[in-house]
């Protein structure tokens, strides 16, 4: 949990519009998602931070594209200057440490019952693993530092291997995967009480990889898993959000981005299994 001090506005009653006339519904639709993320988020200072910088980045473009007697003007340029609050006024910053969520004992051992490896996440990011020596043929996040920098969920969270992409969800959108993972969540939930399946972040997905690999040697998203990727929810660039996998031994872990609204023949809905 995180605790913001003195940027000059309060974030916690902050309600916004869902509708915009001058707005495309999937701008629309990633705009609220982003100002959702940003004023109700308990991640990491980082993560905060990265949020507000994309939500800046997308209101400009909108307000650019705008004309000057536009009734969403006001609006936009609101949502902009608290993106801006968050970027250029915080004076005061403290990072109260978490303590990582943790599946039941009765949870725990259901998961585990079912096929399921559980890991404890701790907070690392594509940058410190890469920097401590893993291996990714990817490179062009080097180039974007807040994105490497984003730090992975503090929690236990739990994968079954054998599992690791839910059927038929390649070729699907993200909004379309989102749904499979929700009701896989909800049959899951019944036969595991104090569990939720969720499409986690980036650097879940990259530490839980690494975490795995040390434990069992064994590459998640290799050429057992067809080199399939895992979608994220982390954004990277406009509607784009990241993507984890293709594993090869030699080289590493890939971290690519796509569309939200796009869909790929490898490109997968890889449920990550976490406390309620």
């Amino acid at each position: 949990m995180i605790k913001i001090v003195d940027i000059n506005r309060d974030t916690e009653n902050v309600e916004f519009p869902l509708f915009m006339k001058g707005v495309f519904g999937a701008e629309r639709d990633f705009l609220k998602q982003q100002v959702e993320r940003l004023t109700k988020s308990h991640s990491s200072v980082r993560i905060v931070f990265t949020m507000a910088v994309e939500l800046e980045k997308t209101t400009r473009e909108i307000l650019g594209r705008l004309s000057k007697n536009d009734p969403d003007r006001k609006f936009i340029a609101g949502i902009l200057d608290i993106a801006e609050g968050y970027n250029a006024r915080p004076r005061e910053i403290k990072e109260i440490p978490v303590e990582a969520r943790k599946f039941s004992p009765e949870a725990r051992e259901g998961l585990e019952k079912a096929g399921y490896v559980v890991y404890e996440l701790t907070g690392q990011s594509i940058r410190s693993l890469r920097e401590a020596g893993r291996r990714f043929w990817t490179t062009w996040h080097q180039d974007f530092p807040e994105f490497e920098a984003l730090n992975s969920s503090r929690s236990q969270v739990a994968v079954n291997p054998s599992q690791l992409f839910l059927p038929d969800s390649n070729r699907k959108t993200l909004k379309e995967q989102e749904a499979m993972v929700a009701r896989f969540s909800k049959k899951l939930a019944k036969e595991i009480p104090g569990v939720q399946a969720i499409i986690g972040e980036a650097p879940d997905y990259v530490e839980y990889y690494t975490a795995h690999l040390d434990a069992t040697d064994k590459h998640l998203f290799g050429k057992e898993y067809g080199y399939g990727y895992a979608r994220t929810k982390t954004p990277t660039s406009g509607s784009d959000v990241a993507f984890v996998g293709r594993a090869f031994p030699a080289d590493g872990l890939g971290v690519h981005y796509w569309g939200r609204d796009g869909s790929h023949d490898g490109i997968f809905a890889a449920p990550l299994v976490v406390p309620v």
